[in-house]
């Protein structure tokens, strides 16, 4: 039987090795850790700085929207129309006078029917340019698509006969900040019913 003679100075530096070695494993755990928190925190924080970044965006360009169709004013002047009856043409005739020296591009008229229908079409042939109190006409007819594009103001439901009862103008414009976008302004609505359609002189 033989027996292996250990040192007391060879078991210490082997001790101590092993403890030099298991300082360094956790020094790189420590620095992986370290580096992989920075990895994370630098996404989250670009994350949300994209974020605030096109939440500031889209609320600037909203901003500039109410800006500019508060801007806006009119009066609908008077309103000739008249709906489809059986087979016949519908049409209407709108005068718009501009209020002041805004550029209106067109209008978005609704026409609520007897038959409590909405037909809803846009015109944007007759710019209401600058030169404050300018009054246009705006005609619909026969050739006159709805924003649906699928029927003409001569449509009616199952060729039913209905009046106009009402009018709704609302004022389209256009809005450049980097591109230009068209907005239709719903909060500067105006709107005639049939019984003064030949009174806002």
């Amino acid at each position: 039987m033989y027996f292996v003679y250990k040192s007391p100075k060879t078991e210490k530096k082997r001790c101590c090795f092993l403890r030099g070695k298991k300082g360094v494993s956790g020094l790189i755990v420590a620095v992986l850790l370290l580096a992989v928190s920075l990895t994370i925190g630098g996404l989250v924080m670009g994350w949300i700085s994209n974020y605030s970044s096109e939440n500031m965006d889209s609320s600037s360009a909203q901003q500039v929207e109410q800006d500019e169709c508060f801007k806006r004013d009119f009066k609908i002047v008077s309103v000739d129309s008249t709906g489809p009856q059986g087979t016949a043409d519908g049409w209407a005739t709108i005068i718009v006078e501009n209020k002041n020296d805004e550029v209106i591009k067109g209008f978005l008229f609704k026409f609520i029917g007897s038959d409590q229908g909405l037909y809803a079409f846009e015109n944007k042939t007759s710019i209401a340019a600058l030169g404050g109190y300018v009054r246009n006409t705006y005609r619909l007819d026969g050739t006159s698509l709805n924003t649906a594009k699928n029927d003409s103001f001569n449509y009616g439901p199952n060729s039913a006969t209905y009046n106009v009862t009402k009018v709704e103008a609302y004022p389209i414009i256009d809005i450049v900040v980097d591109t230009t976008k068209e907005v239709v302004c719903d909060g500067k609505m105006k709107y005639v019913d049939a019984k003064n359609f030949a009174n806002q002189q």
